[in-house]
């Protein structure tokens, strides 16, 4: 049985747990509770497969500009054409984020999570058996796709796996798996292509997001708050089999479901006098995104020409 509540804990909710000596009473909140309690290790091990989710994006994101120098010599093409086979991907990251990630509040946080899996394993194998540069930036597409929709994804699930204390942590070493991915696989880029050509970039990444796979299915949890709040008809089990998983005991009844405000409606953000600041900010983090990913695209293949 969950613990009853403390001064400070919050208030009870509608849960009902069975007691020992069989008597239902009020318990705790379910997910109040998971913020309080102690992280457990299938927790840990949750934001450990969601790093190496975060390092799989990075990665994936830099193949291409690891691979360019191979790329150009291959296809005969001049750098410049390599800008279109940049730009591809991150068309795909945008397209992926505005256009998939949200879908992960209909349909869930792992599945698409599996769905974005997918779309960087066939991207991936795919762009190494790419004989022209029209066929790789089209596979850079699909490729983006998936990165684009991972990116969104993970950072809320890190965090719905946490509890209140270890919450910032947790997002942290998720963010840094980003970095780390591109220079880790860099590394081995590099070893890589001493022995083998530009196309083993890519089937490196293609074997890492299908090894990921299997991993995600069976040890990668559902959301609790997703199963709370869209009510599958299996909710109730599921959630039961992550509070075991957890260490935490089962419930006999769901939660009630969040109750959200009404939310601003997104032409007020463009409606004075809330439109310049919306400019503003938009501006800077365009500007700031246009900088990080022109040099993330670019370094390489000018310090290989170098």
């Amino acid at each position: 049985m969950l613990p009853q509540p403390e001064r400070g804990y919050g208030g009870p909710s509608q849960i009902v747990m069975e007691t020992a000596d069989g008597i239902d009473r009020d318990s705790p909140d379910l997910r109040g509770h998971l913020n309080a309690a102690p992280m457990s290790a299938a927790q840990w091990f949750a934001v450990a497969i969601l790093a190496m989710l975060s390092a799989l994006d990075g990665y994936d994101v830099l193949s291409v500009t690891f691979a360019a120098p191979g790329i150009t010599s291959e296809f005969g093409i001049q750098r410049a054409a390599l800008g279109l086979v940049f730009s591809m991907g991150l068309i795909g990251m945008a397209l992926g984020s505005l256009l998939l990630a949200p879908m992960a509040d209909v349909f869930g946080r792992r599945r698409l999570v599996m769905t974005s899996l997918m779309l960087m394993t066939i991207g991936m194998f795919a762009c190494a058996m790419s004989g022209d540069i029209v066929m790789l930036s089209f596979w850079r597409v699909v490729t983006g796709l998936g990165i684009g929709t991972m990116v969104a994804v993970i950072t809320p699930l890190a965090a719905e796996c946490a509890n209140t204390k270890r919450r910032a942590l947790v997002i942290a070493i998720t963010t840094i798996g980003y970095p780390v991915g591109g220079v880790i696989g860099g590394t081995i880029a590099a070893l890589l292509m001493r022995q083998y050509d530009w196309r083993a970039v890519f089937i490196l990444g293609g074997i890492a997001a299908a090894v990921l796979i299997p991993i995600v299915i069976f040890r990668l949890p559902e959301s609790v708050s997703f199963l709370i709040d869209r009510r599958p008809e299996d909710a109730l089990a599921r959630v039961n089999s992550i509070l075991k998983a957890y260490r935490q005991s089962a419930i006999t009844v769901l939660p009630q479901p969040t109750i959200r405000a009404p939310g601003v409606p997104l032409k007020h953000i463009f409606a004075r006098p809330m439109m310049w600041r919306t400019l503003h900010i938009t501006l800077i983090n365009f500007l700031f995104v246009v900088a990080v990913y022109y040099f993330l695209s670019w370094v390489p293949t000018i310090v290989a020409g170098a």
